[in-house]
């Protein structure tokens, strides 16, 4: 064979060589554009049942056991903000702070284990100053306790209708931004450094929020759209929300909401009511699955 044919050969060779790994490549990037797309999508309505019963409002106390079994209250009285503990027929009252005296929408949660951070937590909306604030039980010297308080997001009129649940030791809050009507979520991420985020701010969103946590210690919200009427849940996948449509059926409307999440699957259950009939039903949402479609320009994913 002539010189010339054989580097022709050897050139070809190179070529297919060249074309292999070329397909290789792209084959690999193919790949990974299919396990992004097939990345976390919001969850969808599977079923919703009517419940038997009226629907039984929080108070305007909230009342919790501790870890030892003991029935515990946060409330607004007598000109403070007071923590208080059953103790056989007595209330044994603290003094969580003297100037919330007007403080709404209490929530009153324990750490799920021992934590140097507290053990109990009390999250209220400060009505006077508009906040959203924390107080926090820790111990003192010689055996007794004190409670210091924290602002979690004093940036607008926040922190009303409020939603609080512990999660590994981290306590994270759902509430109202009454200034931009808007739901927000807040995470105690080291110690009491709170991170905010904006969950949805698409019409007029974010009343009667209710929390709960999936296996992987995701927030999950079920929240009052205003605008149309109906309860939506929100979920968060790494930084991204996603927000499901109306979670009431057709010709219902839905104001209040409880959210549960059932391990090991991460099935969300959630509790409606319609103010207008006073019934209750429960909507079980899907766990996600399949190609989300693309997030809007806030980067949040609706379908």
């Amino acid at each position: 064979a002539s010189s010339g044919a054989i580097a022709r050969r050897l050139a070809a060779k190179a070529m297919h060589r060249r074309i292999a790994l070329l397909a290789s490549i792209l084959a690999f990037l193919l790949a990974l554009a299919s396990a992004a797309r097939a990345q976390i999508a919001p969850p969808e309505v599977v079923s919703r049942t009517a419940l038997p019963g009226a629907w039984t409002a929080p108070g305007p106390a909230a009342e919790a056991a501790d870890r030892t079994g003991k029935r515990c209250m946060a409330s607004a009285a007598r000109g403070a903000l007071r923590f208080s503990t059953r103790v056989g027929d007595a209330w044994i009252g603290e003094v969580v702070d003297s100037s919330a005296s007007d403080a709404r929408n209490v929530s009153l949660v324990f750490a799920d284990s021992e934590s140097p951070a507290g053990e109990a937590h009390v999250v209220y909306y400060d009505w006077s100053a508009r906040a959203l604030r924390e107080g926090v039980r820790v111990a003192r010297p010689g055996g007794r306790t004190g409670w210091v308080v924290y602002t979690i997001d004093g940036s607008a009129d926040v922190g009303s209708f409020l939603s609080a649940a512990f999660v590994r030791n981290h306590l994270g809050v759902a509430y109202f931004d009454a200034t931009h009507h808007a739901l927000r979520y807040a995470e105690d991420v080291r110690c009491h450094r709170w991170a905010t985020d904006l969950v949805d701010d698409e019409g007029d969103v974010g009343r009667f929020c209710a929390l709960a946590f999936d296996a992987k210690g995701a927030p999950r919200i079920s929240y009052f759209d205003s605008t149309s009427r109906t309860v939506r849940v929100a979920m968060r996948s790494g930084t991204r929300w996603y927000i499901t449509p109306a979670v009431a059926g057709a010709g219902q409307q839905a104001r209040e909401s409880s959210i549960a999440v059932v391990m090991p699957d991460s099935v969300v259950h959630v509790t409606c009511r319609d103010p207008a009939s006073a019934r209750t039903w429960e909507v079980v949402l899907a766990p996600p699955h399949g190609a989300p479609p693309p997030p809007d320009a806030a980067g949040r994913v609706r379908r």
